[in-house]
Order: C-alpha cells, then sequence, then structure tokens
C-alpha cells in the first residue's frame, strides 16, 4: 500500500503543479485564486513537493500578497525544518529570497 499511496501523492502533486504554473502564466487564463487552491491541494497530498512550492511563492508574489508569500516561505521552510540551508533545494531557495528582497 505505501508504494500506491506514494505514487497517488506524487501524481496529485504534479497535477497541481500543472494547473499551478498554467494558472499563474500570463494570459486570459491568469487566475491567481485558482492557482493557489491547486498549490494548497498538492501540498496536501505531499507537503514535500518542491514543484508546488516555487509556483505558490511566485504566485503570491505575482498577486502582490507579502503575507501569502511569507507564509508559502515559512510553510517550505517548516516543512523542510530538519535541513541546513546548505541541503534545501537551491533553486526554491534562491527564487524565495528574490521573492522576499523585491516585495
Amino acid at each position: 500500500m505505501t508504494g500506491l499511496r506514494t505514487t497517488m501523492q506524487a501524481r496529485i502533486a504534479d497535477a497541481a503543479h500543472t494547473v499551478a504554473s498554467y494558472r499563474t502564466s500570463d494570459g486570459p487564463h491568469q487566475d491567481f485564486h485558482t492557482a493557489r487552491r491547486a498549490c494548497t491541494t498538492g501540498l496536501t497530498a505531499d507537503p514535500h513537493a518542491e514543484p508546488s512550492t516555487g509556483p505558490s511563492c511566485a504566485r503570491e508574489a505575482a498577486a502582490g500578497n507579502r503575507s501569502g508569500l511569507q507564509a508559502a516561505v515559512a510553510q517550505w521552510h517548516n516543512v523542510n525544518g530538519h535541513l541546513s540551508r546548505e541541503h534545501l533545494d537551491k533553486e526554491t531557495l534562491a527564487l524565495a529570497d528574490k521573492l522576499l528582497a523585491a516585495s
């Protein structure tokens, strides 16, 4: 059952990432509320899903929601609290630092 559960969690997180990325990109389909719900779903299914963290941060920054950005970064740090800064995903860390500095 563990293998099936892990597979399902990964697929839910991947689908959520796809929806969030699509809904965050520029165009008539842009919908930050739907992107936020997709990221929440992905991170609920798999709290360690790195692909959901970047779009979550970028979405909140693009929406001008500094408190949402801070909450997304805090959630990511909370999930990965057992890791030192040098062991965190470098791309996600750089994105979070860049977005926090710019907001």
